[in-house]
């Protein structure tokens, strides 16, 4: 069962990169949209969240609001990096720079928690930056050698934080207050940290929103133009299908995952969970979405491909 729930998750998240990669590549035209996108995102989940929290049973303590609070900010700061990513890169080396991100959590147990720390993690930690490298294409125009750096940024970014989403999943599933355990505060946890992404999404697109607007406006003056941002070209209803879509994955995404990490050894559980994800997201960015892959590239993957196989063994040696 659990392992079925694991093939599940990968699923779930490859398909979940997949339409956030449609986001960035077909709907993203302003800086304001990104923000939009996860308000949307984000605002149906609470919506799920909730109905999950009523039939699950609510329990609201401090450690798990102030927890909520900070997973919130680094979910919706992750998520704003991943699509600003998706926007101007590859899918493939979008999601295998994210899903990288389990090198942070291993490390902030050894920090944290005085787990062990091997050579081996070093030496993993060590590939996944050459791969990194490796990832950048050798632009001779600089318009583009500049987009591939922008790439780089925000997918590390979005790979920092992602990190960060586990050392806090890992605090919640170690750590619980007197008279409750771990499991008794997952919904309200996961309804605070959604509810919390969601208001600086607001906040942020309601502040870029109006600088937006300041910008058309002086530029209406002197120029016909009414607005300097072309209009979105998918429709409505595809956008509603696709938030709601979204909003389905990363709902189930953030429970199943919280609950496998209380069952599951991480020894199993973050290798497969991570390594599984970026291979079948290449074989969808290569198939669905028609990404080509230069050489330079694949040394990049078979790079990071090892450095994962790497990571996954010093857990076990």
């Amino acid at each position: 069962m659990y392992y079925f729930l694991l093939f599940l998750s990968v699923c779930a998240n490859v398909a979940y990169s997949s339409f956030y990669n449609y986001f960035g590549k077909k709907v993203l035209k302003r800086r304001s949209d990104n923000y939009k996108i996860n308000l949307m995102i984000y605002s149906v989940s609470i919506i799920f969240l909730i109905v999950i929290g009523l039939i699950k049973g609510l329990h609201i303590t401090w450690f798990t609001v102030l927890l909520g609070i900070l997973l919130g900010v680094a979910m919706a700061l992750g998520s704003i990096f991943k699509l600003s990513a998706l926007n101007c890169g590859p899918m493939s080396f979008t999601v295998m720079i994210i899903t990288a991100s389990m090198i942070i959590p291993a490390f902030s147990g050894y920090i944290i928690w005085d787990e062990p720390m091997s050579v081996w993690k070093v030496i993993g930690t060590a590939m996944m930056l050459v791969a990194a490298y490796f990832s950048t294409e050798k632009k001779a125009d600089s318009s583009e050698k500049k987009q591939s750096t922008k790439w780089l940024v925000f997918s590390f970014l979005a790979f920092l934080f992602q990190g960060i989403i586990g050392v806090t999943q890992k605090f919640q599933r170690k750590h619980s207050e007197p008279g409750y355990d771990s499991d008794e505060q997952m919904a309200t946890f996961l309804i605070i940290a959604f509810t919390s992404a969601a208001l600086l999404c607001l906040i942020s697109y309601l502040v870029t929103r109006s600088k937006e607007n300041k910008t058309a406006a002086a530029a209406s003056c002197v120029s016909d133009t009414a607005s300097i941002a072309p209009a979105s070209g998918i429709s409505t209803n595809r956008l509603i299908a696709c938030t709601l879509i979204c909003a389905a994955f990363i709902t189930f995404l953030h429970n199943i995952n919280l609950f496998l990490s209380g069952v599951l050894p991480s020894a199993f559980l973050f290798p497969v969970q991570n390594g599984g994800t970026t291979m079948v997201s290449v074989v969808v960015a290569m198939t669905l979405f028609r990404e080509k892959i230069s050489g330079r590239r694949i040394i990049g993957f078979c790079i990071a491909m090892a450095a994962i196989v790497v990571l996954a063994l010093s857990e076990l040696l």
